[in-house]
C-alpha cells in the first residue's frame, strides 16, 4: 500500500474532476453501483478515495 490508499478527493474536487455538479454526481452516484463508495470525514463532509477513482475511471474507458 502507498500513500494514495489513503489520500481522499472531497465531493467538490470529485465533481471538478468529472465536471459534474453535486447534482449530476450524486444521480451517478446513485445509477451506477460501482461507483465508489463516500467516506464520512467530520459531520456533513465526506470523501472518496483516490485509488478507488482513479480505478473506476480506468474500468470506464
Amino acid at each position: 500500500m502507498n500513500d494514495d490508499d489513503f489520500r481522499l478527493f472531497r465531493i467538490c474536487e470529485v465533481c471538478r474532476i468529472l465536471t459534474l455538479s453535486r447534482t449530476s454526481l450524486w444521480r451517478l452516484r446513485r445509477s451506477d453501483s460501482t461507483f465508489p463508495a463516500t467516506l464520512g470525514l467530520t459531520s456533513g463532509r465526506v470523501g472518496i478515495r483516490r485509488s478507488e477513482l482513479a480505478a473506476w475511471l480506468r474500468a470506464r474507458k
